[in-house]
């Protein structure tokens, strides 16, 4: 996935002296984890049951678990990925409640085809929101969730795609290789 690769360039166009630009580069991940934390609080205080206090108790454990905070201050997709993935399923979630209608299924969409550029782990999820969306009967929602993230997913994924659909000039290495990915795929 090449999202992250391209957030980290803009990162060094940005401040090209490095180790001084790795503040920056953290400061990315910060935010998105400071967002995942949000959107965690955000869908959880909408279970039947759990009000804002349980809610803001399991955030709270959330963000000062060791991991969290390990992955939150490096240079790496996991964080940045799952405040995407949980903003695509907090959408999701408010599209079948029929609040903003079709708005949060295009939303949706975006920020899900955005995941499928950090993590290719996107692609289940797409897949899983897409299937809701089906079985629910939401047509015109899961159309506009496609209309946004369909495009994204296809740019962002579409070099392992041509790379097992179509046959390219290569060395005999390449082609062994390339068999091998196939037959894993």
């Amino acid at each position: 996935p090449v999202l992250y690769p391209l957030l980290l360039a803009g990162v060094w166009k940005l401040d090209p002296h490095f180790p001084q630009n790795m503040v920056m580069g953290v400061g990315i991940t910060v935010i998105f984890g400071c967002l995942a934390l949000l959107l965690t609080f955000l869908m959880l205080r909408r279970w039947r049951g759990l009000g804002d206090w349980p809610a803001l108790t399991i955030v709270l454990a959330v963000s000062l678990f060791s991991l969290f905070i390990n992955q939150s201050a490096t240079i790496g997709s996991d964080v940045p990925f799952m405040a995407l993935m949980l903003g695509a399923t907090w959408l999701a979630e408010r599209s079948l409640a029929n609040e903003p209608g079709a708005g949060a299924a295009f939303g949706s969409g975006l920020l899900v085809g955005m995941s499928v550029g950090l993590r290719s782990l996107g692609l289940p999820v797409a897949a899983g929101i897409g299937l809701l969306l089906l079985f629910r009967r939401k047509f015109r929602r899961l159309f506009w969730f496609c209309v946004a993230g369909l495009p994204l997913t296809l740019l962002w994924s579409w070099p392992a795609v041509s790379a097992v659909l179509g046959p390219s000039p290569s060395s005999a290495y390449n082609d062994a290789v390339r068999s091998g990915w196939t037959q894993t795929v």
